[in-house]
C-alpha cells in the first residue's frame, strides 16, 4: 500500500514540478492543496451539476487568479 501511495504522489510531485509557475509558489504547498481537493471530490460531487470538466475548470481559474483584495 505504502508504495502506490508514494508512487501516486511520485506522479503529482513531476506533475507540479513541470508547471510553469512562479519560483516564489509553495510547490508543496499547491501540490497538497491538489491532492485534498481531489481526494474529497467523490464526496460532494453531485451528477447532474457541474460536469467534472467544468468543475476542473473553474478549481484551475481560481487556483490562477489573484485572492488578495486589488
Amino acid at each position: 500500500l505504502i508504495e502506490l501511495r508514494d508512487a501516486y504522489e511520485r506522479l503529482f510531485v513531476d506533475l507540479v514540478d513541470a508547471l510553469p509557475i512562479g519560483q516564489g509558489v509553495d510547490r508543496r504547498g499547491l501540490r497538497l492543496l491538489l491532492l485534498g481537493a481531489l481526494n474529497w471530490s467523490q464526496t460532494w460531487y453531485r451528477p447532474g451539476g457541474y460536469s467534472p470538466r467544468s468543475i476542473a475548470r473553474h478549481f484551475v481559474t481560481l487556483l490562477r487568479a489573484p485572492v488578495e483584495p486589488r
